[in-house]
């Protein structure tokens, strides 16, 4: 069994490819990683040939409205390097609030900050009670 079919089978994440709408093909990877039945972190790339035109934002809208319309949760947590300016406008865009910031250590012993970023279905992160702003059916695909 792959680590995604046993992510899906285990109930611990959700693994999706993010597919351009028109063609089909895959330009990005989202990941929702379940930490209780409330909450989840969500984790997305979007492949080098393809950023820069809005992909992110709109694979994380439509995921985080099925995530809080279809899969109950409450909040939803997204971490990013400090450094990485586009994924922190990623994050604002799609009405997540920095609520922290934690120091880890990278492979070869160098410490980095990671901000913490995380949104409420209150906040209508995704859009409104009625799905995600902006989004369209089959964008997000497994």
């Amino acid at each position: 069994m792959t680590r995604v079919e046993e992510a899906w089978r285990s109930g611990h994440a959700a693994p999706l490819v993010i597919a351009d709408p028109a063609t089909d093909d895959p330009v990005g990877l989202i990941n929702l990683q379940f930490r209780n039945d409330d909450v989840a972190t969500l984790a997305y790339s979007v492949f080098p040939a393809r950023r820069g035109h809005g992909i992110a934002p709109h694979a994380v809208r439509l995921v985080a409205g099925w995530a809080f319309r279809d899969l109950g949760l409450t909040e939803l947590l997204l971490e990013t390097d400090e450094a990485n300016a586009a994924s922190i406008r990623v994050a604002e865009k799609c009405q997540f609030q920095r609520i922290g910031s934690r120091t880890a250590l990278n492979s070869e012993g160098d410490e980095y900050t990671r901000l913490v970023f995380a949104t409420w279905w209150r906040l209508g992160c995704a859009g409104d009670d009625a799905g995600p702003r902006g989004g369209a059916s089959g964008d997000v695909v497994e």
